[in-house]
C-alpha cells in the first residue's frame, strides 16, 4: 500500500492511496481532488507501486499464476478522470524497491527469471513511451528493499 500522506502535521495535497481489499482485486487509486478513482489492471502481487510527478506507477509483479510480469502501468489524470498508460520492461520483475526523483523512477533490485537481481534501472516515461535505462548495480542481490533518494550539498545517493 502506497499512502501520499502528511508531513510534520501538514496535508500534503493531492492525497494519493493505494490498495486493495483482497489480493485478489486490482488495486484502487483515489484521488481527494477527483470523484472518480481509477484502477490498475490486472492482479499482481509483488509490484512495485511508486509516484513521481502527476503520475502513479504500478511495476511488475506476479499474476494469479505465479508468471513474473514486465507491465508497467501508469495513472495519470486527465480532466475530472485518469488515463492508464502501459509499457513494458526489458525483462519481467517482482519484489523489486522503487523510489522517484526528478520525475525519474528507479527501480532497484526484485526477483527476476534468474533469481534475485542486484539491476538497477532509471526509468522515464514522456507520455508515450519508457526509456529504461541500466545504471551501476547493487553491490549484493536485493528483494523487497525499502529505496529512497538522499541528497547531500554535492551528491545524490540511491
Amino acid at each position: 500500500m502506497l499512502v501520499r500522506l502528511a508531513l510534520a502535521g501538514i496535508l500534503l495535497t493531492p492525497f494519493w492511496a493505494v490498495g486493495s481489499e483482497k489480493s485478489t482485486k486490482p488495486p484502487v487509486f483515489f484521488h481527494t481532488t477527483s470523484r472518480e478513482d481509477a484502477r490498475f489492471e490486472g492482479v499482481a502481487i509483488g509490484r512495485a507501486f511508486v509516484a513521481a510527478g502527476k503520475q502513479l506507477f504500478a511495476i511488475g509483479g506476479k499474476d494469479a499464476e505465479g508468471s513474473l510480469r514486465r507491465e508497467v502501468q501508469i495513472l495519470e489524470p486527465n480532466g475530472e478522470g485518469y488515463i492508464l498508460h502501459r509499457a513494458e520492461l526489458s525483462e519481467p520483475v517482482a519484489f523489486a524497491g522503487a523510489t522517484a526523483h526528478g520525475g525519474t523512477v528507479y527501480l532497484v533490485g526484485g526477483m527476476t527469471d534468474e533469481g534475485v537481481t542486484d539491476r538497477v534501472l532509471a526509468l522515464d516515461w514522456n507520455g508515450e513511451s519508457l526509456k529504461e535505462t541500466l545504471l551501476p548495480s547493487l553491490p549484493v542481490p536485493r528483494m523487497l528493499a525499502g529505496v529512497c533518494i538522499h541528497r547531500s550539498t554535492t551528491k545524490e545517493y540511491l
